[in-house]
């Protein structure tokens, strides 16, 4: 032992805990600035190796649903940033969701993912974009894109849901 007897114990670990606690203090306007603020590089690249590994597992056949959904969903915000930069961007992201459309279909013919050449083409040029996007966007732009993107999936599931 430390030669403290129980109760000093307990105060220090108190002391502690508070001393803790005070240290952690964010208030709105540190918030708002690190929103507008430069997407950090770490960043950056560990949201591209995760959409890479998905990439990769649905390139050998995966049959793991959730690498598919991650993929789709990251395409489907990188649409809407691609929006606010031009058309060009636009055909890109367009082209990758027609690959991960053809990737859907080859799952419900043969019950695993996969990719034609074309669309492996299409997908690594896609992923490119996003990057690029992601890199000069800052935090709020693009949690605005996944906020849109979700809203948009949400708004043609229910027009399927009308329609069916």
């Amino acid at each position: 032992m430390d030669g403290l007897n129980r109760a000093a114990r307990r105060a220090q670990a108190r002391k502690r805990r508070h001393a803790t606690a005070r240290r952690v203090v964010v208030n709105a306007a540190q918030v708002t600035l690190a929103a507008h603020q430069e997407v950090r590089q770490q960043a950056v690249i560990g949201l591209m190796l995760e959409l890479h590994e998905c990439f990769d597992a649905l390139k050998c056949g995966s049959t793991d649903r959730s690498h598919f959904d991650r993929l789709a969903g990251s395409l489907n915000t990188a649409l809407v940033l691609a929006e606010r930069i031009g058309q060009d961007a636009v055909d890109v992201i367009l082209a990758g969701h027609d690959a991960m459309h053809e990737c859907a279909a080859i799952f419900e013919r043969h019950g695993k993912f996969g990719f034609s050449g074309a669309g492996i083409g299409a997908l690594v040029d896609a992923l490119d974009v996003y990057e690029q996007i992601v890199r000069v966007s800052t935090p709020r732009q693009i949690m605005d894109g996944v906020h849109e993107g979700h809203r948009r999936v949400r708004q043609q599931m229910r027009g399927a849901a009308c329609s069916s």
